[in-house]
Order: C-alpha cells, then structure tokens, then sequence
C-alpha cells in the first residue's frame, strides 16, 4: 500500500498541484486518470475553438470529458434596428431572434475522445472546449 496518497506541491513528472490518489495507488507517480482529485490549474484554459455549420462529429483527444460551451449564430434580421446582422447568440438558440427549429447541442464522450454536435437546421454553431481544472 502506497504511503503517498495525497501530494501538494510537485509530483514525479513536475505538475504543481494537489492531487489524491485511492487506495493502493502513490499519487506521486500515478498518471492523471488514476487519480481521485488533480487540482493542477486555477483556471479553466482554452483547448480548442471551432464552427460547425452541420452536425457532425469533432475530434477531441483530450483524455477525459471536457468542459464545452455552444453559441449559435443566427440572424438578427427580423428584429427592428438590426437590419442584416449577423452573430453569435446566447443562449443556444435565442427565439427572440426568430424562430429556430430546435436546439444546438453537445454529446461528449466520457472519455474525451469526441463530441458530436447537433446543429438545429438553418443555423451555425461556434463551440469552445476547456480542460476540467477540477476533477
């Protein structure tokens, strides 16, 4: 049985942070998925930014579900003052801008390999991934 179940400051590899490990497993040299809690960023960070104007299926390869952020992009032209305006809108579809014909979404895979986007018809959406800092 491990004696180093609990690590605050750097591990084996140089990652600064607070990590636990379950029984039987030193959090010093455990890899990321072998462990309970990683807290190794303050701050969630940026890890891919992209558009989809169909579903479809992206690519992620990030080890483990991420955090993932829709925004739509829709036209403002019906709302009076806008004229043909032309941007993103939260939340993910907005019906004051008009009447969307469903809502966008994000299936990811528990394992971060992939998500696969859903695109209510007529519409474009912008999807941002951030790392889990909290695990």
């Amino acid at each position: 049985m491990s004696d180093r179940r609990v690590v605050f400051g750097k591990r084996a590899d140089g990652t600064l942070g607070v990590f636990v490990s379950p029984v039987g497993i030193d959090a010093f040299t455990a890899t990321d998925d072998q462990l309970l809690l990683n807290i190794s960023s303050k701050i969630p960070q940026l890890i891919l930014l992209g558009a989809v104007a169909s579903s479809q299926s992206v690519p992620l390869g990030v080890g483990r579900a991420p955090y993932v952020f829709l925004t739509n992009r829709q036209s403002m032209g019906t709302v009076p003052g806008y004229g043909a305006l032309d941007g993103p809108v939260r939340p993910s579809p907005n019906f004051a801008y008009g009447a969307p014909t469903g809502f966008a979404y994000a299936d990811v895979a528990s394992d971060g390999s992939a998500m696969s986007v859903s695109v209510p018809g007529g519409n474009r959406v912008a999807y941002a991934v951030y790392n889990i800092p909290f695990s």
